[in-house]
């Protein structure tokens, strides 16, 4: 399957996949909407129209991060062809990238009028005699609808006697197992990562500031053609009270010797993210820096032994919990940067999605899950935190996340 990056080519062109990938996906979701029992899929959020239709793909990550006043959607019947319903303002740069055949477009009115979307979304379940079967939306778990919540009311009124349920382990299955084509926008977006945090360990020095820093490899990652994402950082020596013991924004700080230094850093490339941080030192570390981050490396590298197919996720947290204790780490505080319990995230077009990688999330863990895996070591006025970005395989994992684990020496 052929990936088209750069030139529109007439009809070929879909965004950033071939249009097999977006059938694929279709097909993928209706067996899925046979086993729950579902007639219909109605979607709205930005990613999950990313996820299912090119009619928007000239900048993924920008109708990603968009929360538009401007809906957009996308219905997959069950028997029956797909439709999307998008604003006007798309209607030149669809034709470009059209995936779906049947594109309606609407004119927003005023915010006491009736959407005109809500009409031509009526319109379509009438066509396709949906009126009062069970249509599936973007209602629970990780799930986010892209539209206010007055105009969802409109729209299950408009549509009675339809039943509206939640589709979201449906969609949540679909967009957790990765395609090939979107694994290389994923290893792509790690390259481009890794690139970034050899270019900025190479570059700063004593005085190089913290915001020095963070435009380094926000540069870096828009010549290597991604987009920057957010950068954060953390400085200071070890028992000085400066580095904290959470994740910050960058500041006018200076680094000097002494300092131990965190940056944690994303990109994505074609909407797909890359997410992982690394350690460094202005000049030589001691021996209980040595020790505490290379404590934390083994930690991430024992969770990574473990993943394989058919392993459940909370089963990860338990490796590192167990690596810690054999360490003799006090894990009262827990084994991770965000929650006592969870070490890690899915990703893909958002930056953190399912599953999570924690200690009470059973998802089993099957080829083309992505996982950003970050285990936390918390000490009383600094942390140690190192991440990895991996993509489930049958024999294990692959390793995305290509910049070394060390701890880099200024």
């Amino acid at each position: 399957m052929e990936h088209i990056n750069q030139d529109i080519k007439g009809d070929s062109f879909l965004g950033f996949f071939a249009k097999e990938e977006y059938v694929a996906r279709m097909e993928r979701a209706r067996r899925m909407m046979v086993k729950k029992d579902l007639d219909v899929l109605l979607v709205c959020s930005a990613e999950n129209i990313t996820y299912f239709s090119a009619a928007m793909g000239f900048d993924l990550t920008y109708v990603v991060d968009q929360r538009s006043p401007l809906p957009q959607f996308v219905i997959i019947p069950r028997d029956g062809e797909p439709a999307t319903v998008l604003h006007n303002l798309y209607r030149e740069t669809e034709k470009q990238v059209r995936s779906i055949e049947d594109v309606r477009f609407y004119i927003e009115v005023g915010a006491e009028e009736k959407p005109k979307y809500i009409d031509i979304i009526k319109d379509v379940f009438q066509e396709h005699k949906l009126i009062g079967r069970k249509v599936g939306v973007e209602l629970g778990y990780e799930q986010m609808m892209g539209i206010p919540f007055n105009d969802y009311l409109r729209i299950v009124n408009s549509l009675r006697p339809t039943m509206f349920v939640d589709a979201s382990a449906i969609l949540n299955q679909l967009r957790m197992v990765k395609s090939e084509a979107e694994i290389n926008c994923l290893r792509r977006a790690s390259e481009i990562q890794s690139k970034a945090f050899k270019v900025c360990f190479n570059t700063i020095q004593e005085g190089t500031t913290e915001k020095d820093i963070v435009r380094i490899i926000r540069t870096t990652v828009a010549k290597e053609g991604g987009l920057p994402r957010w950068a954060l950082i953390s400085s200071g020596a070890p028992g000085s009270g400066q580095f904290g013991i959470g994740e910050r924004y960058a500041t006018d700080r200076k680094l000097t010797k002494g300092d131990l230094l965190f940056i944690d850093i994303g990109a994505t490339w074609q909407g797909y993210h890359s997410d992982f941080s690394r350690m460094g030192t202005f000049g030589p570390p001691s021996k209980d820096v040595i020790n505490a981050h290379g404590t934390v490396c083994q930690a991430l590298r024992s969770v990574i032994e473990a993943i394989e197919p058919s392993v459940k996720v909370a089963e990860l947290v338990h490796v590192c919990r167990a690596e810690f204790k054999k360490r003799g780490v006090d894990i009262s505080k827990g084994v991770g940067i965000t929650s006592p319990s969870r070490i890690g995230h899915g990703i893909g077009l958002l930056m953190s999605e399912m599953p999570g990688v924690a200690s009470y999330d059973d998802t089993i863990l099957t080829p083309g899950i992505s996982l950003a895996i970050e285990p936390t070591l918390q000490l009383d006025d600094v942390f140690f935190n190192v991440e990895h970005n991996v993509v489930v395989t049958d024999q294990g994992c692959e390793i995305l996340s290509r910049f070394p684990l060390d701890l880099q020496e200024v």
